[in-house]
């Protein structure tokens, strides 16, 4: 006996669900493709230092902005015009240092690499946090003295001369003391907002100039916080690890240790707790969870693809005593080495040369 078979009509729910199915596809094919598309664009704009590993790597040339970012930074900031003495920074980019000289010049000399009108309105700030081998004041003392080269004399020379430079160091070494570093910087900075990042980020000139605008938008009394989203080298090229996991996670979950906000809403929310240092993880976590509002994604990038020597390998990792700290009520504290702190270098003027 034959069966006849019937074709059923699909329902409306099955409909649906397939439109949705689709409609999903197509957003997120759209999403990767701007994302290759900003891969492609952003390439032009690589660091040119990571290829170095020493004091003697290769020197950056001169990064410019766009037309257009020009155009909105003057109309934003009317005439680098100086009151009397009075420096013109709006920005402090905080980079923290442990025992990595090598990236630690290849980060000075990007940023003053960058053109007049952005280094007339950004910072630098470096805090030493105990380095037992290469001190930030060694690595960069022995750059300025050293009589092998001219070379890097005049590189030396070229950086006082451009950046507002401020390098500060705690003189005792205690293990993952990054609370500490952070806390330094929020009370030595010299500009309200502050963009507090890790030794193996930096900032294209674009992204600099979209912090600036941000920052003039918000105001010195803003309570906000902003993260960035993190990405290493281009979209397209190839990575040891899985396409999604290097090129478009990073897109979609931003960087913990990366945020932009004033030292008023630091200080809000009691800085960092040093009860973590000396052991590993939970103080950026802790912290975070003590700001007045939750860190919202300012849609700037920070990128990760600066080399740079790892000196942390040789720390315990284990995360057990801060997981149960963090767990527990106890006083915060800071400054506990407050009597080891030392300013070795400053380079602040009144406006930038160059």
């Amino acid at each position: 006996m034959a069966t006849k078979l019937i074709a059923s009509r699909p329902s409306k729910t099955l409909l649906g669900r397939r439109g949705s199915h689709r409609s999903a596809s197509v957003c997120l094919f759209f999403s990767v493709l701007l994302l290759c598309c900003y891969g492609v664009f952003e390439h032009v704009h690589r660091h040119p230092c990571r290829a170095s590993s020493d004091a003697g790597g290769i020197g950056c040339s001169l990064v410019r902005l766009s037309a257009r970012e020009e155009v909105r930074l003057r109309n934003a900031f009317p005439s680098p015009a100086f009151s009397g003495n009075q420096p013109t920074q709006r920005l402090t980019i905080v980079i923290l240092y442990y025992d990595q000289p090598a990236a630690l010049l290849q980060q000075l000399e990007w940023y003053a690499s960058f053109p007049r009108l952005l280094r007339d309105l950004m910072a630098v700030m470096v805090v030493d946090d105990g380095s037992p081998n290469a001190t930030a004041g060694a690595a960069l003392g022995a750059f300025e003295s050293d009589g092998r080269s001219e070379v890097l004399t005049e590189r030396w020379v070229m950086l006082r001369q451009r950046l507002a430079l401020d390098v500060w160091m705690i003189g005792i070494d205690v293990p993952w003391n990054q609370p500490e570093a952070n806390n330094l910087a929020f009370s030595k900075s010299r500009t309200e907002w502050i963009c507090r990042t890790d030794i193996d980020h930096y900032f294209d000139p674009s992204q600099v100039a979209r912090m600036l605008l941000l920052i003039e938008d918000k105001g010195p009394e803003s309570a906000e916080v902003f993260s960035f989203s993190r990405r290493f080298g281009s979209l397209l090229t190839p990575s040891s690890s899985s396409w999604w996991r290097s090129r478009v996670w990073p897109f979609l979950k931003p960087h913990p240790n990366t945020l932009l906000l004033t030292k008023t809403t630091y200080w809000e929310a009691k800085g960092f707790d040093e009860s973590f240092s000396g052991n590993y993880g939970y103080d950026d976590i802790d912290f975070r969870r003590r700001l007045p509002k939750p860190p919202v994604n300012s849609g700037i990038v920070v990128r990760g693809d600066l080399r740079s020597e790892s000196s942390t390998k040789r720390l315990d990792r284990d995360n057990t005593v801060n997981a149960l700290l963090f767990q527990t009520e106890h006083e915060i504290k800071t400054f506990q080495h407050e009597d080891t702190y030392q300013c070795i270098i400053s380079t602040w003027k009144a406006g930038s040369t160059g």
